[in-house]
């Protein structure tokens, strides 16, 4: 399926994408991201979500987690990620690091692919993948200034999983004016 047919043009998509990145969240305290449990939501959308494009959109998104989850599947959730190819996931340099901004392990940090809801496992189609190694700007500060970071996983993620997608990434600035044909319902 094509981003096209939904009216969004990839490169716009990206770009918006790369912003979500980088808005402000918590810091990752000790247990990694214990303090997202409670606040984040189940699905990779909101209630209003179009199911069809959401479907399209969410194999491009993976779940960072801490290795082990604290009592279900899908509770160490504490940041999100996108797939920027097979071995690499952009992130933001905040969900690499810890209340002290000190990198994690990277054998403390997981990353799924291929599904929709943080808390089900799709058989056959999920991934839980292990991290090799985080590569954050030495220029990230506490003010959110180079907030992006790189995981590359231990393994590359296949080609042949439909619920799993590289992103395709801008190769240039979004023309001025031009609507991404994504809209936010009024609240």
């Amino acid at each position: 399926m094509s981003l096209a047919k939904y009216g969004v043009s990839r490169k716009i998509f990206s770009f918006l994408l790369f912003l979500l990145l980088l808005l402000p969240t918590f810091d990752a305290g000790d247990p990694i991201g214990s303090h997202f449990v409670r606040r984040r939501p189940k699905r990779l959308s909101s209630p209003y979500f179009d199911r069809e494009k959401t479907l399209v959109l969410a194999k491009y998104v993976v779940s960072i987690r801490s290795r082990r989850p604290h009592k279900f599947f899908g509770d160490n959730h504490f940041c999100g990620g996108v797939i920027i190819s097979r071995t690499y996931i952009l992130t933001s340099a905040h969900c690499a690091m810890d209340k002290r901004k000190i990198v994690h392990r990277s054998r403390v940090l997981v990353v799924v692919a291929g599904t929709t809801n943080r808390l089900k496992i799709r058989e056959g189609l999920s991934l839980i993948l292990e991290v090799k190694k985080i590569f954050v700007p030495d220029k990230f500060t506490v003010f959110n200034t180079n907030n992006i970071a790189l995981m590359m996983l231990a393994k590359e993620l296949p080609s042949d999983n439909p619920l799993v997608g590289v992103i395709k990434l801008p190769t240039a600035d979004p023309e001025p004016g031009r609507s991404s044909g994504l809209r936010h319902p009024a609240h």
